[in-house]
């Protein structure tokens, strides 16, 4: 996983605060973020900007991500992209109501590099060595007979159709009547209803 660190500071602003006075409070908390990343083997870490708005008078902000320094074009850039978001998360927005910025926040984040994904095993054809045997199983208040597998014996490939229950230390999949089953290059069950 990449590592991240967020950062905030309570500013309490109007929203029309000019880009530069927010580049002047956003500076310390992007600096401390780069500095602890690169102490951290992270030689140049992502750095987001967000600032956490309201209305005067509301007791809940929203979280507006920040365009280049300072916000975005000119002293609007901000406060448009806030009364967009009201506007799609409640249904309304204000424009000519003041509004405030909140908190800042910096989110650094050092990316790591991903392991390749793992491949299953491959060569498998119907699961016939992944089989255990057959029981007794109740779908719909109805008695059928239906196959066992064991998970760690299925290999990528492996096709079957249900009724069956695919077994392993930390599940059970249960695989109706006239459901499929098929094992993915990545070792997945990829179980598909009857059409």
């Amino acid at each position: 996983a990449d590592v991240v660190k967020d950062y905030g500071r309570t500013v309490l602003l109007p929203a029309s605060s000019s880009p530069g006075a927010l580049e002047k409070l956003f500076k310390p908390l992007t600096d401390r973020a780069r500095r602890e990343l690169r102490e951290e083997g992270f030689p140049r870490p992502l750095v987001e900007r967000m600032a956490d708005l309201r209305y005067q008078g509301q007791s809940y902000e929203i979280t507006v991500p920040m365009k280049g320094r300072g916000g975005g074009k000119g002293e609007g850039g901000l406060r448009r992209r806030f009364d967009a978001l009201h506007q799609a998360r409640f249904g309304t927005s204000n424009p000519e109501r003041p509004a405030e910025i909140v908190t800042l926040r910096v989110r650094a984040i050092g990316k790591v590099e991903s392991p390749p994904a793992a491949r299953a095993p491959s060569g498998g054809r119907d699961g016939a060595r992944a089989r255990l045997g057959h029981a007794p199983m109740i779908f719909e208040g109805k008695k059928v007979r239906g196959a066992l597998y064991e998970r760690a014996l299925l290999r990528a490939g492996d096709r079957f159709r249900g009724p069956a229950l695919v077994s392993e230390f930390s599940a059970t999949t249960v695989l109706p009547p006239g459901w499929t089953c098929r094992v993915d290059g990545r070792g997945n069950l990829v179980c598909e209803g009857a059409q």
